[in-house]
This record gives C-alpha cells, structure tokens and sequence, in this order.
C-alpha cells in the first residue's frame, strides 16, 4: 500500500516519464529516411525570353513528400529551363506574401520553424490565422493541417537527447542539400530545385531573379492557384479575392 510520500512520488516519477517521451521521444522520431512520392504537378509556370520557370510541387507539413514529421515549412519544388540562346544564372528566389512583402528561403531548419511561428503571431494580427498543412482550396496541394500557433516544444527542433541530436543532424544535411543555392545553366538545359520558405498563407508570387550576361533580369510566377493555402475559414484572406469583391 503505498502512502501519501510515496503517491506523490510515483506520480513525478510518472509525470518525468511521460515528459521525456513527449520532449525526447517525439521529436527524434521527426526525420522521415523515405518519404511518400510528392503529389502530382501543380500546372504553374510562367516564362519571357530567356526562362521559363514551373512549380510542380508544394511539399507541406505532413503532406506527400514531407520528410520531416511535423515541419514547419514549405518546400517549393520548381524547375527551371533556359530558353535564351545564352547561359543563363538564378539568382535568387522569393515569395511575396499577402501583406505585399518578400519572404526569403530559410537558411536553416531551426531558423525557418521559429520564423514560420513568428510570421504565423505577425499575420493573427491581420485577421490572418495559419495553419501548418493544407487547408483552405488550395487546388492540387494535399496533407492534414493543424494550427501553428501555440504548438508545444515537442513540435519543434532542438532537442536535447542523444536521439533529437542524431535526427537532427539528419535533418539538417537534408535542408542543406535541398536549400535552393544559385546556379548557371546553358541554353537548353533544364533543372528542378527545391526552396524551403516559412509557411506562407496565401503566397501571391514567386519571385525569380536571374542574369543574362551583363544584365540582372526578374521572373514573376502568380501562385494564383495557391488560393486559401494554409488559411483558416475565419480568416480575411480564406477567400480568393474575386470572392471579395
């Protein structure tokens, strides 16, 4: 029979258990070594004279292709085609959000989660509430979705186990080598690129900025298409704009 000293040590004892699971457990379970085959093309593309440029996958949380469980970002997958009769080099690339603001790739996995919940406080305060995954009518995109506000520590990177360390580093060698870097192709030639940007609700344009020998050129893709993405029903921006008008 156990006496009132000891109940409540069974009971800490019991609640450090299921805290290290939850902080421990679930988070060095985040790196997903195979991930699901990303889901069919998108159809967006735009193009000038010299590029022509097709988003043919959004990777969100928890949606086909995700290889981190939970992530907190938004992976652009997008191929690139030189149609000049030049080398042509990308620069860059940024999505403008529906403030109206460039939202450049993140530079790391801890970075882009912490920034995902910072835009997420930012954009409630517009009457804009986000949530991780697909949500809204965004056509072609698909995975569950949850809100990315209040999310426990679990959720997020930076761990401090031997498991989250190993997981981690996994996971940081696969944003590194997905993380868009700035390339010269030659004429002809075509390439497909990831770019991990924060999550965005509603993202308007993807921004493209390149070179053609001497001269600095910019590419804009309407993400139309991408309507309703990440955007609660409640929120101002749930609506295509024509709806609104």
């Amino acid at each position: 029979m156990f006496t009132k000293k000891g109940n409540v040590r069974r009971n800490v004892l019991i609640l450090a258990l299921f805290t290290s699971f939850l902080f421990y457990g679930c988070a060095s379970g985040r790196y997903i070594e195979k991930p699901e085959t990303p889901p069919p093309h998108l159809g967006i593309s735009s193009q000038d004279n010299n590029l022509n440029v097709s988003i043919d996958h959004v990777i969100v949380t928890n949606g086909p292709g995700s290889w981190v469980k939970d992530a907190k970002w938004d992976e652009y997958i997008v191929t690139f085609q030189n149609i000049s009769d030049k080398p042509v080099s990308v620069q860059s690339v940024h999505l403008i959000d529906p403030r109206g603001l460039y939202i450049n790739p993140g530079l790391d996995p801890f970075q882009v989660e912490k920034e995902s919940t910072s835009l997420a406080k930012a954009y409630a305060d517009t009457g804009i509430h986000v949530v991780a995954g697909a949500a809204g009518v965004a056509a072609g995109v698909v995975g569950v979705y949850f809100p990315l506000i209040g999310l426990p520590a679990a959720m997020m990177l930076g761990g401090s186990s031997l498991a989250d360390a190993r997981a981690e580093k996994n996971i940081l060698l696969e944003f590194q080598k997905r993380q868009f870097k700035p390339f010269t192709f030659s004429t002809n030639a075509q390439l497909t690129r990831s770019s991990i940007f924060p999550i965005i609700p509603n993202p308007k344009v993807l921004v493209v900025d390149y070179r053609v020998g001497n001269e600095m050129k910019t590419l804009e893709v309407s993400l139309e298409k991408l309507a309703g993405l990440h955007v609660t029903p409640q929120s101002k921006e749930s609506q295509p704009d024509k709806e609104k008008e």
